[in-house]
């Protein structure tokens, strides 16, 4: 009698998220405005029922929205959005309901929403017509390019601006595309992480539902096995393109880009900890000051100080290193 109880209140839940995620859809598709709102807000069902079902609910609800979609709009667009519930929904789901740290959540979700962006962007290449994603983005990036200098040009275009708008026209390039173009996909599925992540927890704190806590960013440190990681990452891309396969460059590329940003966000870290703890300043002061360091020629220093603090662990936040015993 539970189990057939529990399960008319699972298929009642998944009907009525279906519903709301079939209503988001639609207005994310056919409401411009509320385009980006739309995808934030998207995987929050999924999410919830996830929370109080089970993996086999979810997929339920998330296939049969997307079915319904896909009769009332179009197949195509319908598809990107069952690939942002399968990736973010389900993933942010799982992580929210076992109780998963920060750090994992975000590795997870940075991977699946890195594999949503990728997916995403085989279909677009699709129905334009391209060879390949490479050429398909080169495209798209050196056309709006030369519109913005068209737009720009009438109304006193300067040098510098000139030069930067040059600048990416350069990197748009499919050499340097094809480059960077995996750190561009993980950097992507990064950003799209953080913003999920944080509207999640937000609506989810007003709905009262249990979250794991975020820690101060002064508590932010990059282990020595996440390092090693980074480091093995970027061997392997070195010994790829040493054998001349042209993915070896990417993965090198993607690898030291993923290392000076790490090291750079546990150098930042470090300077706010001994900023705030060391030294007493208020929360408001560390933060200007960080601001203005960083944004300088300075940032380089903060990349030092980060893997200084990784070798050395000044923070002793490292639960990984070997303590030695109190007597």
């Amino acid at each position: 009698m539970q189990n057939r109880s529990y399960s008319t209140k699972s298929v009642v839940e998944a009907g009525l998220i279906s519903t709301l995620i079939v209503v988001i859809m639609l207005a994310n598709l056919y409401v411009p405005v509320l385009a980006v709102v739309g995808k934030l807000i998207l995987p929050i069902p999924v999410i919830i029922l996830y929370i109080r079902h089970n993996l086999k609910v979810t997929l339920a609800a998330v296939v049969v929205s997307s079915i319904i979609v896909a009769m009332l709009s179009d197949p195509i667009q319908a598809f990107q959005c069952l690939i942002i519930l399968g990736t973010v929904g389900v993933t942010l789901g799982y992580c929210i309901k076992h109780k998963k740290s920060n750090s994992l959540t975000l590795i997870m979700l940075t991977m699946m929403s890195a594999i949503g962006i990728t997916i995403s962007f085989v279909i677009l290449v699709h129905l334009a017509g391209q060879q390949g994603i490479i050429d398909f983005l080169s495209n798209q990036l050196q056309q709006s390019v030369s519109m913005t200098k068209q737009m720009y040009a009438g109304m006193g275009l300067t040098k510098e601006q000139s030069a930067v708008l040059d600048s990416i026209y350069e990197f748009a390039k499919p050499d340097n595309l094809t480059k960077n173009f995996l750190l561009i996909i993980i950097l992507s599925g990064f950003m799209s992480a953080c913003l999920n992540y944080y509207v999640t927890r937000v609506i989810l704190k007003k709905l009262k539902y249990d979250t794991v806590e975020v820690k101060p960013f002064t508590n932010f440190y990059i282990n020595s096995k996440m390092a090693a990681i980074v480091a093995i990452f970027i061997l392997i891309g070195v010994l790829l393109t040493k054998n001349n396969m042209s993915i070896g460059s990417s993965i090198t590329t993607a690898g030291y880009g993923i290392l000076q940003i790490i090291l750079l966000l546990n150098g930042a870290a470090f300077v706010l900890y001994y900023l705030r703890n060391k030294f007493n300043m208020s929360k408001l002061i560390s933060n200007l000051i960080l601001i203005f360091t960083i944004f300088s020629p300075l940032l380089v220093v903060f990349i030092y100080l980060g893997l200084i603090d990784i070798l050395l662990d000044f923070r002793k936040l490292d639960p990984n290193r070997r303590r030695p015993k109190e007597k």
